[in-house]
């Protein structure tokens, strides 16, 4: 195949999906009426790429962001380290490794 010929099959596959996603979301919004969804849905169709763009701006509005909860991923590469670090030296047998600083029972 040739390269205009995977552009303008790929625009055509992105102008689709768009149309789907576009319907979709307008379809379940309750922020329109009957009315405005059918216009909606018809800019979002005739004009593919720039329609979509536009009621999906509309649709940001129409729904809060919800923010997920995320974790640190960096968090749990710093532990994932230190608990590797720590096996290691507990695996090695040799008594330089271990930490015997708090073994001393004589000061209490």
């Amino acid at each position: 195949m040739s390269t205009p010929i995977i552009i303008i099959t790929i625009l055509c596959c992105l102008a689709v999906y768009a149309g789907i996603f576009i319907t979709y979301h307008v379809v379940k919004s309750d922020f329109f009426d009957k009315k405005q969804k059918v216009i909606l849905i018809s800019v979002a169709w005739l004009l593919p790429i720039i329609g979509a763009g536009l009621i999906f701006s509309l649709l940001a509005e129409d729904k809060p962001i919800k923010k997920r909860s995320s974790f640190n991923l960096l968090d749990y590469i710093f532990l994932t380290a230190v608990l590797t670090q720590n096996s290691n030296s507990f695996d090695s047998g040799s008594p330089a490794n271990y930490d015997q600083s708090s073994s001393c029972d004589s000061d209490i």
